[in-house]
């Protein structure tokens, strides 16, 4: 029989962030396992704070942040903050983590149902000319498709009379973005219809939301936490699919210099079997060279893992060689980390493989 209420694994198995669907007996095991070692004073507000509807996601996240942070070797002593947890490291020193929950669409190009009603209308319109379509944002919901097609019907015509020659148009408002070229029939019977749809790239979007919340809970736990090193985690429901290009250059700015050391054709940051490093100055213009989060001393990204289990993570992490000090952690997942003396202006950091 689980040693956790009814109520609350309910509760865990409503879906949502990060794990959907309902629990299996490995999973309310690996739960209880995971609660073993916590206090009360800590365990009751975990546990009240997933039975809170609006508290849900966040505690989702907390479970999480603890199994990521027990795993490196931190122990948890409670709440630091409604929104932290607090952590002991490896020398017995305090810090912070704050879980951060992000529900990810699940298509590039908005709701599923929106972009399925954007395609069908411009397939409509465009009939059997060939064209490739480039959707360059996302589709805000319940998308209203008639004025693009309308849009579209009346460049398709004009082309057709004779008034207009350009077989390259853009569609941009508040919120639509498109780019819609005619190819011209490669062969008499070829295929017709849409031959390419490219959909937007979310990097640069998702890394502008987890920017924003962490500058902003950074701010707000140091109303609560003092002066503690502070870890924030990004906890996804689905992967992230944002290159680690896009992440250091939020970060850290663009580096002054990159190096590479490549065995059998493997990529770059390979683990063993290659390197990548990269230099970086202090500017005060990314986040991490920022004053406000000089007490961020690690960013986390968190989305569910290959493996099946509730408590499945891939982790991504990066280090702020910039923060005002640092938590003594074990590393777990792909870490930037740096590679010469912390806190100095100018500093080298290196992709390493992690436990």
């Amino acid at each position: 029989m689980s040693s956790l209420p009814p109520s609350v694994l309910d509760a865990l198995e409503a879906g949502g962030i990060p794990w959907p669907g309902p629990l299996t007996v490995d999973d309310r095991h690996a739960f209880e396992r995971l609660l073993d070692g916590v206090s009360e004073d800590g365990r009751t507000p975990l546990l009240s704070a997933v039975m809170d509807p609006d508290r849900n996601a966040w505690a989702r996240a907390a479970f999480h942040t603890l199994h990521f942070l027990t795993a490196r070797g931190a122990r948890f002593v409670g709440f630091a903050s409604d929104d932290a947890l607090e952590f002991e490291d490896q020398r017995g020193e305090r810090f912070g983590a704050i879980p951060l929950a992000f529900t990810l669409p699940p298509h590039p190009g908005g709701e599923e149902g929106d972009v399925t009603r954007m395609l069908g209308a411009l397939d409509a319109a465009f009939a059997h000319r060939r064209y490739a379509l480039w959707l360059r944002r996302p589709l805000p919901d319940r998308v209203d498709v008639d004025p693009v097609r309308r849009a579209v019907h009346l460049w398709l015509t004009a082309l057709e009379r004779g008034d207009r020659t350009e077989t390259h148009a853009v569609y941009e408002d508040d919120d639509i973005a498109l780019d819609l070229t005619i190819i011209p029939p490669a062969q008499r019977g070829g295929p017709t219809g849409r031959l390419v749809t490219v959909m937007p790239l979310p990097s640069l979007d998702r890394l502008a939301v987890t920017d924003g919340r962490i500058v902003e809970a950074a701010a707000k736990a140091e109303e609560s936490a003092g002066d503690l090193p502070l870890v924030c985690l990004a906890v996804a429901d689905r992967p992230w699919k944002v290159s680690r290009g896009y992440m250091q250059q939020l970060l850290y700015g663009t580096p002054d210099r990159v190096e590479t050391t490549l065995t059998g054709g493997s990529s770059p940051g390979a683990g063993s079997a290659g390197t990548y490093e990269a230099e970086f100055t202090a500017t005060g213009r990314s986040m991490f060279s920022d004053p406000a989060c000089k007490r961020v001393a690690e960013a986390v990204w968190l989305e569910p893992g290959a493996q099946t289990g509730a408590l499945s993570y891939r982790a991504l992490s990066l280090q702020n060689p910039w923060a005002a000090a640092t938590p003594a952690i074990r590393s777990v997942g792909r870490t930037f980390t740096s590679r010469s003396e912390r806190g100095a202006r100018k500093v080298v950091l290196r992709w390493e493989p992690g436990a």
